[in-house]
């Protein structure tokens, strides 16, 4: 799951960085929003989460 999340984001951000953007403050967001992702990202690969068993995935 937590591999899974990372992944996903890794997506995200590779996906921003093949977006045209113009003008500073939308480069600043750009740039701000995939430091953002980078650091979320470096979180969850630090989080110790318990995977879900069969029966939680039934619910």
């Amino acid at each position: 799951m937590k591999n899974e999340i990372i992944q996903r984001i890794a997506s995200v951000i590779n996906a921003l960085n093949n977006v045209t953007v113009k003008g500073e403050s939308n480069l600043a967001n750009m740039s701000g929003s995939i430091t953002v992702l980078r650091e979320i990202a470096d979180m969850v690969a630090t989080l110790k989460i318990a995977e879900e068993t069969k029966s939680e995935e039934v619910k």
